[in-house]
């Protein structure tokens, strides 16, 4: 009892401030349905490890020690929402606990009661604390660790460092700050703390190994796969920042001190840390390298966020609160003795001032907003209950899966891919699409299309069953099964674009435009490195169906294959393209296809190394088959923004990969595969699809596609059933009317569709194009056609050159000034409005 009362009394500020905090919390706090898109992440997946993978949602780049703790609630039964509600209190009030231990063992408790003071009265603290994100439980083991390494405890040091990088991995930093404060110089402590490191790890590698060694070209791929796929995301541009290039460096120091110019005092504090040579003392040395060390990871990638400032704001309250308090003895010191009392209840007096002024707005402001949503989860939930809905569901929003145990697969990056996969999986029968989901630049008026003209061709094609509003975010859910009764409450009006006219979204208005991808062509060597394997026969044939039908192909070469080639190979594929050059394109698939142990022959390697392998490779190209190289496809289909800029300066102009590729083409053209005769590989053969099979892809994808990138690989055809399946759709897009297109036509078609906006008022129609292409905009818009769907008579304004397709079952007139056109049902006239 006596120990009780006297830590009551030694540290009676400390409870007194996390009492407050906790009553705070308990009382604007009433999870409903309420929670954010991360939070609903880390449910699923939580769901989705304690299910062995039959319930729940799962994303790869999560790291697994939030989703662990918050489904062990949901394997027990306990409500997951108010179970991470409470986890989230738990966290923060650790989180102040011990930022407030820490100081206290580096300096007094007056700087650890002044340090949570400063962390309790900044608004993105009391905000995140709400809710159940890696940050703030993340960071409390990054407290732990660091707590453990001043008591020179290192084993348990790094197993809390290991905690803290499985909550979330740039936590993991906190290793670093271990190793560094610890000396190199001494093997047995760095032996400890990695030891300790390792203890929580090695499971995690383990899990990863079983589940992506099937899906990955190595063990390393397989073992760092969460890690690696996690480090693009830190490139999104969603969260980008805008402003002055020097507002993106100082983001975190201006949106803090902003938000709390208590933080002015971390500068204060520095002064007092020279002055005072507490640069001496390494314990104060690794505060400051936990402070810099993250933000300096934050500050150089693109994704900055002003919650990932909690992993070094503790820090950087204690620093403040060191200058604050040092200032203060510094103050009294200079001064008379006799004032040192008014000058320190003035300093209380303006403390408890802005405690008063800013406090209670730091609560009220960060209050999450509750929005009433039981009527959207009780729909879905009796949806469920009323229907049995087999195989795995895509969605591109995670809440439902936190309301419905069953399996869903997420897709956040791209409407376009969801709704293929939705088309040929056979084993999803349901998809919950949500337009907002997928992120559009505000210029950017062709990506706003392109979502709502996927959820048109949902509409159009399959069985609407519910709409609801979740988050301020629209939730369409369809299915395949017709039989389910369709949705009969209202939906709102969607807006597209052009609903009587629109723009064809290929030249010369065909129903498809189709670019043959010739990937490997003449290759030597696959990625197993078996040398000799160009079946020339086979890719003979191919190309020589290609020329004798007109059809337009890309051939990627390996510049490197090129150099290994014996003379008469290399001397027929000279002579052939230069008798048939109006027919294919040289296209440049990296310098030799080596894995640089990223899955990728470029992605991770210095500007200069990349620079040099792809000037060298454009040279060969070039040199070879006397012709410019502009377009590219990087090997593995993946490479990275250094790949895109080197590209730029080498003047390519066109870039084709697949569409999880997420690199930033910097403004080249992009078009990237569609869909690939090959089904997969297994055991480094390949499996093609059928005729059949290549014909019901094509008619599915042809709802929402008009421009299509087809790959194959000449390497891939082992009979000539596989030559003649090739042949045979070729011959059936031939039937259809279909424009074969070189990629970087296509590309830049593509673009300069994109620039292309359509305005309508008063039956006039206005063809608006982006000033950067006015140059060209004459020779495009020889291309661009207008496809106007129901009669009437319309005026029209924009380039001198269109063409105009009735696309209704009406006549059409078709004016500009006073000179008019009357156009019949199905019929496309061109205009030159200059004659």
């Amino acid at each position: 009892m006596n120990k009780t009362i006297s830590f009551i009394n030694d540290h009676k500020w400390l409870l007194l401030l996390v009492t407050f905090f906790v009553c705070s919390k308990l009382l604007f706090s009433h999870p409903t349905n309420d929670m954010i898109w991360d939070e609903a992440v880390y449910i699923t997946i939580g769901k989705y490890l304690y299910s062995l993978g039959n319930v729940g949602l799962f994303e790869e780049i999560r790291p697994l020690g939030l989703p662990l703790v918050l489904g062990l609630f949901w394997k027990l039964g306990i409500n997951a929402l108010w179970a991470a509600k409470i986890i989230a209190l738990i966290f923060s009030v650790i989180y102040l606990v011990m930022i407030y231990g820490i100081a206290c063992s580096l300096f007094d408790k007056k700087s650890g009661t002044l340090t949570v003071a400063i962390l309790m009265l900044t608004p993105i603290f009391w905000k995140m604390s709400y809710f159940v994100l890696t940050d703030i439980p993340s960071t409390v083991f990054v407290l732990i660790s660091f707590y453990i390494l001043l008591k020179n405890k290192l084993f348990l040091a790094g197993f809390f460092a290991s905690l803290a990088f499985l909550f979330r991995f740039p936590s993991g930093l906190i290793l670093l700050v271990l190793y560094l404060s610890t000396g190199y110089s001494s093997v047995k402590k760095i032996f400890s703390i990695t030891t300790g490191f390792l203890l929580p790890v090695i499971p995690y590698f383990i899990f990863n190994y079983a589940s992506y060694n099937n899906v990955t070209s190595n063990i390393w791929h397989a073992l760092f796969r969460p890690f690696i796929l996690a480090l693009w995301h830190q490139g999104n541009p969603a969260e980008a920042v805008s402003g002055h290039p020097s507002y993106t460096i100082l983001f975190y120091i201006v949106e803090n001190i902003r938000q709390n110019w208590l933080y002015l005092f971390f500068f204060v504090g520095i002064l007092f840390f020279f002055f005072q040579k507490k640069y001496t003392k390494k314990d104060i040395v690794a505060c400051f390298l936990a402070i810099v060390l993250p933000f300096i990871y934050y500050t150089s990638i693109i994704n900055k966020q002003l919650r990932f400032s909690l992993l070094f704001l503790p820090f950087v309250a204690l620093i403040s609160a060191y200058g604050i308090l040092s200032l203060d003895v510094g103050i009294k010191n200079i001064l008379s003795k006799k004032y040192k009392k008014e000058i320190s209840a003035f300093i209380i007096f303006l403390f408890l001032f802005f405690i008063l002024l800013h406090g209670y707005n730091i609560i009220k402001s960060t209050l999450p907003v509750h929005e009433k949503k039981t009527e959207f989860v009780t729909n879905i939930q009796n949806l469920f209950e009323n229907y049995t809905f087999s195989g795995t569901i895509l969605t591109s929003h995670p809440a439902p899966a936190v309301f419905v145990d069953a399996l869903f697969a997420g897709n956040y990056y791209s409407s376009q891919q969801i709704f293929d996969d939705f088309v040929n999986s056979a084993d999803v029968n349901m998809i919950i699409y949500s337009p907002e989901t997928y992120w559009c630049n505000l210029s950017d008026s062709l990506c706003y299309y392109e979502n709502q003209k996927i959820l048109f061709a949902l509409l159009n094609n399959f069985n609407l069953i519910y709409y609801g509003i979740y988050d301020n975010d629209a939730l369409y859910i369809f299915s395949k099964n017709m039989t389910i009764p369709s949705y009969k409450g209202i939906i709102p009006s969607i807006p597209v674009n052009f609903e009587k006219i629109s723009l064809a979204e290929n030249p010369y208005a065909s129903d498809f435009a189709v670019v043959v991808r010739i990937d490997d062509a003449a290759a030597i060597y696959r990625e197993d490195q078996h040398n000799g394997i160009w079946k020339f026969n086979e890719f003979y044939a191919i190309v020589d169906y290609l020329t004798k039908n007109r059809i337009v192909a890309n051939w990627v070469v390996i510049p490197n294959d090129i150099l290994e080639m014996n003379l008469e190979n290399k001397s027929f594929l000279e002579k052939y393209y230069n008798n048939h050059r109006e027919s294919i394109e040289i296209t440049q698939h990296g310098y030799d296809h080596y894995d640089n142990n990223a899955f990728s022959e470029f992605a991770g390697l210095s500007y200069d190394a990349q620079y040099e392998k792809i000037r060298k490779g454009k040279k060969i190209l070039e040199e070879t088959f006397n012709t410019t190289v502009i377009s590219f496809v990087p090997p593995f289909n993946k490479a990275d923004d250094t790949t895109a800029a080197v590209l730029m300066n080498l003047n390519f102009s066109a870039y084709s990969s697949i569409t999880s590729d997420e690199t930033n083409t910097l403004g080249m053209n992009s078009l990237d595969e569609t869909f690939s005769i090959e089904k997969d590989w297994k055991s480094g053969k390949p499996n093609l699809y059928t005729s059949e099979e290549l014909l019901s892809i094509f008619k599915e994808l042809s709802l929402s596609h008009s421009i299509f990138v087809f790959v194959i690989h000449p390497h891939s055809f082992e009979t000539e059933k596989d030559i003649n399946t090739f042949k045979d759709f070729l011959l059936y897009l031939t039937q259809q009317g279909t424009v074969f297109m070189k990629l970087s036509e296509a590309a830049k078609w593509q673009h300069y569709r994109s620039a292309v906006t359509l305005l309508m008022a008063n039956q006039t129609i206005f063809i608006n194009i982006d000033d950067k292409y006015i140059n060209e905009a004459d020779n495009f818009s020889k291309q661009l056609t207008l496809l106007v769907k129901e009669d009437g008579v319309y005026n029209f304004s924009g380039p001198s050159h269109v063409n105009v397709k009735n696309t209704g079952n009406k006549t059409i007139t078709f004016c500009l000034e006073n000179i008019c056109k009357t156009l019949m049902p199905e019929t496309l006239e061109q205009y030159d409005f200059t004659q």
